[in-house]
């Protein structure tokens, strides 16, 4: 199992991921580029009511990341099941942006950080409402789920 670096970890962070930001405090086009990927989500997903049909993630843990999808569709065996849990709800993979509240660049920044169900599952928020088993898919591929920071990022 693969142990992915800590947010807080830049020097981990760029050995993997590559470095975003190309010292302009903008995002690199040249990197995303070479380090950004479409996978196509195996069950239906929404950004607000329009479908999406690919998410853009950093090709290091682009595998991962699918099989964390490919793991939701699998817990909940359907398409029906899936959206009764909100799961189809995304929120957001790749955005080049510092963490909220910090300087340093957001997970999201790298492509490797994705936001489902963000209308039951606000930042800070210790009441959320993302089901155990959906963190424990991403938690059993070595991600370090949100639901678990002090403040906590469930979604």
């Amino acid at each position: 199992m693969t142990v992915w670096p800590l947010q807080n970890d830049h020097a981990a962070m760029v050995a993997l991921y590559g470095n975003p930001d190309n010292g302009s405090g903008k995002a690199d086009p040249k990197w995303e580029a070479a380090h950004l990927v479409k996978i196509i989500p195996p069950y239906r997903m929404v950004y607000g009511r329009v479908p999406i049909g690919s998410i853009r993630v950093n090709k290091g843990c682009s595998e991962a990341m699918l099989e964390a999808l490919n793991g939701i569709l699998k817990l909940y065996g359907s398409q029906a099941s899936v959206e009764a849990n909100n799961m189809h709800h995304f929120a957001g993979c790749y955005n080049f942006r510092p963490k909220r509240g910090g300087g340093s660049l957001s997970v999201h920044a790298y492509g490797a950080a994705i936001d489902l169900d963000a209308e039951h599952n606000p930042f800070r928020t210790k009441h959320f409402s993302m089901p155990k088993e959906v963190i424990k898919v991403f938690t059993d591929l070595g991600a370090d789920a949100g639901a678990h920071w002090n403040p906590p990022d469930a979604m």
